[in-house]
């Protein structure tokens, strides 16, 4: 892996999948690291995408913490329009606030938005697709569904 031009492809773009490769591409600057998904946004999957705003994380804020900067607290910190009612309901304390799962979602896409390179070099990048093979031998790689590769 020492070589400039390698690629790693994470097959997903989910919370995990996502997290994943920008941390990889993070550590390994010289790897160019790719997330396939087959949605519009990566991060968020079903647990941060697709829900309402009744849809309450189950820990409080203050256990959301991936490593990322700025932090969850601290980005929440700068958004009080999305605080309001978990605030009220902790009696205004944002460490311990359960606030709309979908508040967390828009915090990792946004980091992940941040994090994506542009061009053909190394670094962090989204490809919009879904995976049909993995290619092995001389042409490894993936193909998706809609044949590229």
């Amino acid at each position: 892996m020492n070589d400039p031009q390698t690629t790693v492809v994470v097959i997903g773009g989910g919370l995990s999948g996502s997290l994943f490769g920008l941390k990889l591409s993070r550590a390994r600057p010289d790897l160019r690291v790719v997330v396939v998904e087959p949605g519009r946004r990566l991060g968020r999957g079903l647990a941060y995408g697709a829900c309402s705003p009744l849809h309450l994380l189950n820990v409080p804020a203050s256990r959301m913490e991936l490593g990322l900067a700025p932090s969850f607290l601290d980005w929440l910190e700068a958004r009080p329009d999305l605080t309001v009612e978990a605030l009220d309901e902790s009696g205004g304390d944002l460490a311990g606030a359960f606030l709309p799962r979908a508040v967390f979602g828009t915090y990792l896409q946004e980091r992940l938005d941040e994090a994506r390179a542009l061009g053909d070099g190394p670094g962090f990048f989204a490809l919009r697709g879904r995976v049909a093979s993995v290619l092995t031998g001389i042409k490894r790689g993936v193909r998706l569904e809609d044949g590229r590769t």
